[in-house]
């Protein structure tokens, strides 16, 4: 199974400077998007690829974009710099059918959830209750600090 990240920056470059590289090491590619200008760390993991945007773009735009660019310069690199927009679709699979949820460093702060055999969606509220147990955090309570609710 190959495991891919793809992260947008929003101008948290101290924060990528300590995750990107916790992160690197547990994934077979890292793809880091520049959603604004100085959103970047001055040292970036050697493997990690970059793609800077003209302009700032929402979640789903970065995420299809990038996709987008990057399997186009693989395939055909004379376009990848015409492509202004575009959507990708991924169901991730596990070896055994079901979906993954499991802790990705020792101190149990990075979790990954997915691959759910296309079935995400439905399973999203079971999916994430698992990685809230992971993260000993309660529902009722949510998170504090620099995390967000769950």
């Amino acid at each position: 199974m190959k495991v891919s990240a793809v992260v947008i920056s929003h101008g948290h470059a101290d924060e990528l400077a300590v995750s990107l590289p916790v992160l690197a090491p547990q994934v077979d590619e890292l793809l880091v998007i520049a959603n604004v200008p100085d959103s970047l760390p001055p040292e970036l993991p050697p493997a990690a690829r970059v793609l800077r945007n003209d302009r700032p773009l929402s979640f789903a735009a970065n995420a299809n974009l990038g996709a987008a660019r990057d399997c186009l310069r693989q395939y055909s690199p004379s376009l990848a710099a015409a492509c202004h927009s575009g959507r990708v679709f991924c169901d991730a699979y596990s070896p055994d059918g079901e979906p993954v949820v499991r802790a990705l460093d020792e101190s149990g702060r990075i979790v990954f959830a997915g691959a759910a055999n296309g079935s995400g969606y439905r399973l999203a509220p079971a999916i994430a209750a698992q990685a809230t147990d992971l993260l000993h955090l309660t529902r009722s309570e949510g998170a504090t600090g620099d995390h967000q609710y769950v």
